[in-house]
């Protein structure tokens, strides 16, 4: 799966969680507190039940670091749209890219944490701090 269909899966699942966010806000706009209460817990419960649990112990094991191989093709790879667009990771400096991502679908976030946490990341996180 490539960055770009990451990136548009993710801005469509969120503007429609936003929607009926937005829809169950205004269906308790006019209720007691007793009532919105156990709506959410009613919401929270199917939402657990969805989730698998796999996939919630996935975000929460230890990051594994990319091998050269995994952070040689990750630079390769060009963002898609912010400052950098098509513009390679590979040249991107790594403080936007940290800031970056901090702001991004888990998916993403999970793979610049992981190339950081390679050697070739950390090289280039050693190499711009000594040029600035």
């Amino acid at each position: 799966m490539n960055l770009t269909h990451n990136f548009v899966i993710n801005g469509q699942a969120r503007k429609d969680a936003t929607a009926i966010i937005d829809l169950i806000q205004e269906q308790l706009e006019d209720t007691g507190e007793i009532y919105k209460v156990r709506f959410c817990e009613v919401i929270l419960d199917a939402i657990e039940k969805h989730i698998s649990a796999k996939r919630l112990a996935e975000k929460k094991k230890p990051l594994e670091p990319m091998t050269e191989e995994e952070a040689l093709q990750f630079e390769r790879n060009a963002l898609t749209f912010g400052s950098y667009v098509d513009v390679q990771i590979g040249t991107v400096p790594t403080t936007y890219l940290t800031w970056f991502s901090e702001s991004l679908d888990w998916d993403l976030k999970t793979r610049i944490k992981r190339y950081f946490l390679s050697e070739r990341g950390k090289q280039r996180l050693r190499e711009e701090e000594n040029d600035g």
